[in-house]
């Protein structure tokens, strides 16, 4: 798994993002590099959904996203996007 991060030090606007991501449970956690102080949006982007209903994510801690899939074999190579300040 890859993390990566991007911020912009005058407003502390940060970008992370993962990818590599794979899970045969239908229910993960994942740790952010970076902690954010307000966390706005993370979205997941499925690598192979074989046609289930897909992955989604939501935000569980100022450090840490909750991802899951309604089937578990959904989670194959999924990345994901989160935005907010540091």
């Amino acid at each position: 798994m890859w993390f990566f991060i991007t911020r912009d030090n005058s407003t502390g606007f940060t970008i992370q993002w993962g990818t590599g991501v794979n899970f045969s449970s239908s229910t993960i956690y994942i740790t952010l590099p970076r902690t954010f102080t307000a966390f706005r949006s993370v979205v997941a982007v499925p690598g192979n959904t074989h046609g289930y209903g897909g992955i989604r994510a939501n935000i569980n801690s100022n450090s840490n996203i909750r991802m899951y899939s309604n089937s578990t074999s959904d989670g194959e190579n999924t990345s994901w996007v989160a935005l907010g300040f540091t």
